[in-house]
C-alpha cells in the first residue's frame, strides 16, 4: 500500500493562449486608439485597449505560477495534505483520521465559467463525525481546488485503500 499519493491541481488549457491573445490585442488596440484624432473613438479604443491589458495581466498571474502539485498521506492516525508549488512546499494540513466519517465529490464551488471549460472536474469534501460542517479536503488560498478524473480515481483508490469511504455524491444528512 503506498503511504501518500501525488496529484496535480487542474488548470485551465486556455490561460497562456489567452493571455498572449490579449496582449496582442491590447498592443494592437493601443496602436489604434494613438493614432486616432476623433474623440469618440479615441475614447472606446482606450477604454477597449486597457480591458485588454487587465485582461493580460489577470492571466499572467493565474499562469505565473503553475499549477499546485497536491501531496496526501497517512501518519500516525492523521491525514497530512501538502501543496507544493515546483519543490517547494507551501502549506501544509492535517485532518484527524479518526474523525473523517466519509469523503465525496462534489461540484460546488465552480462557477458557471469553470463548468463549461472543466466539464468532468470535481472536488472532494469531507464529512466529520463529530460535526456537521463539510470541509473541502484541498483547499488552498480560500478556493477549493479541482482535479480531472483519472486524479480522482487516484485519491479514491489511495483513501479507500486507508478504510475511508469515498461516495460519489454528498451522503444522507443534508
Amino acid at each position: 500500500m503506498d503511504p501518500s499519493v501525488q496529484v496535480e491541481e487542474q488548470t485551465h488549457k486556455y490561460w497562456k493562449a489567452g493571455t498572449y491573445l490579449s496582449g496582442l490585442l491590447c498592443l494592437v488596440l493601443f496602436i489604434i486608439f494613438w493614432n486616432l484624432s476623433d474623440a469618440f473613438w479615441i475614447s472606446i479604443f482606450r477604454l477597449l485597449s486597457f480591458a485588454f491589458f487587465a485582461l493580460t495581466v489577470l492571466g499572467y498571474l493565474n499562469t505565473m505560477n503553475g499549477a499546485l502539485n497536491i501531496i496526501a498521506s497517512f501518519s500516525d492516525d492523521k491525514l497530512l495534505v501538502t501543496y507544493k508549488q515546483g519543490s517547494r512546499t507551501i502549506h501544509e494540513e492535517q485532518f484527524d483520521a479518526s474523525s473523517i466519517d466519509y469523503l465525496f465529490l462534489t461540484q460546488s464551488g465552480q462557477n458557471i465559467i469553470q463548468r463549461f471549460f472543466l466539464p468532468r472536474s470535481a472536488t472532494m469534501k469531507v464529512a466529520f463525525n463529530d460535526t456537521e460542517n463539510r470541509l473541502y479536503v484541498f483547499e488552498f488560498g480560500g478556493r477549493p481546488l479541482f482535479l480531472e478524473q483519472q486524479m480522482l480515481e487516484k485519491i479514491k483508490a489511495f483513501f479507500q485503500n486507508h478504510d475511508i469511504n469515498v461516495h460519489n455524491q454528498q451522503g444522507s444528512g443534508e
